[in-house]
């Protein structure tokens, strides 16, 4: 076996390696394929199977950072499900006192009692989960909010 035959031997095994191959090997590798036949059209079937690429790996990890999506993504997803969710809950029950409030033409008892028995429980339960997952400003926003429900609800409704 003579030399030429060795070297088709040796590019023709490593082809299927050839983007990882080092910049010398790759330039005997390509001299190689320029001679023969049979590796050129080894390498054409080997670049279209596993679509070598001359972009710099660098450049395509920059890409994959890019694009990955963010560890928390479900986190934030259920945390702005749950605020939405209880603030359309808090909006229903306020919504079931108005009811109330013009089906019985003001009653101030049953006014106050209904944002006794329905809302405080709600608010109870609902501050202490904001309080678990929106430690921010919002927390302090939404307490007020309730607070002025729980003071002056029952006195709004009875001057309307």
């Amino acid at each position: 076996m003579g030399n030429s035959e060795k070297l088709h031997t040796l590019a023709y095994e490593l082809l299927p390696l050839y983007q990882d191959l080092d910049a010398n090997v790759k330039k005997v590798i390509n001299e190689h394929v320029e001679e023969c036949d049979v590796c050129k059209g080894h390498l054409d079937n080997v670049q279209e199977t596993f679509g070598i690429h001359e972009e710099p790996i660098d450049e395509q990890v920059q890409y994959i950072e890019k694009v990955k999506p963010s560890p928390f993504k479900k986190l934030i997803l259920f945390k702005r499900s749950l605020l939405v969710l209880m603030l359309m809950v808090r909006f229903l029950i306020l919504g079931m006192i108005i009811y109330l409030a013009q089906s019985y033409l003001g009653n101030a008892s049953l006014i106050t009692s209904s944002v006794i028995l329905f809302y405080f429980p709600f608010v109870c339960l609902t501050n202490a989960v904001h309080y678990l997952f929106f430690k921010s400003k919002l927390f302090w926003i939404i307490i007020s909010f309730d607070i002025l429900i729980l003071l002056f609800f029952d006195n709004l409704l009875i001057s309307f």
